[in-house]
Formats: structure tokens, C-alpha cells, sequence
């Protein structure tokens, strides 16, 4: 069968809202998912313009703040895991960035 060359392909552009995207996801069911296939689902049979991924950042000064204004008896196990977490989530915007999403950050406040 000819393919038709009336219609061009639809130019899509893809916006993730991280934190509701994951929150929606992986901690409300536990679901991991494949950001990879992902895209490629999404832009089946269309011209990828851009994707993005936006997202609320932990800073060295945010998780300070907000462990002052916490109430825990062992702030120091707080900024640790804090820190951890930011650790964790930089590597993630990485692989992200490597795989077709700009990532946008803002600092949480």
C-alpha cells in the first residue's frame, strides 16, 4: 500500500510535571516507569519538537532551611537523607537529560 504524503507528521511537544507525574506513579501504586518507552510511546508516529521534564529541587540552603524549621529530635539523620534524596534525583535528571527530556528545576521553598 503507498503511504500518503498529503498529511505531514504531527509535531508534538511533551511537558512532565515531576513531582505529580511521580507522585501520581510510584507513590501512590508503586509504579516504575520506563521514561524511555515512554517518549517513544507518546511520539509514536509523530516529530518529537521537545520534551520536558519540570520538577522542584532540593538545594543545600532548602533542606538547611527546612530542617531548622523541623521539629525533629536528630536533624542530622533529616539532612542526611535529604541530601541522599537530592543525590538520587540529580543522577535521575541526568539520565533524563541523556534520554531526550530537558530537565527544568526550580528551587523548593
Amino acid at each position: 500500500m503507498k503511504e500518503d504524503n498529503r498529511y505531514p507528521l504531527a509535531r508534538l511537544g511533551v511537558f512532565v510535571d515531576g513531582w505529580n507525574f511521580k507522585y501520581a506513579t510510584y507513590d501512590a501504586f508503586g509504579i516504575h516507569v520506563d521514561f524511555i518507552k515512554l517518549l517513544e510511546y507518546l511520539t509514536g508516529g509523530s516529530i518529537l519538537i521537545r520534551a520536558y521534564y519540570y520538577t522542584g529541587e532540593w538545594t543545600t540552603d532548602t533542606i538547611d532551611q527546612y530542617v531548622k524549621l523541623s521539629s525533629q529530635p536528630d536533624s542530622q539523620n533529616l539532612k542526611d537523607d535529604l541530601e541522599n534524596q537530592r543525590r538520587r534525583s540529580q543522577s535521575f535528571y541526568r539520565f533524563l537529560n541523556r534520554n531526550g527530556y530537558m530537565v527544568v528545576r526550580k528551587p523548593l521553598k
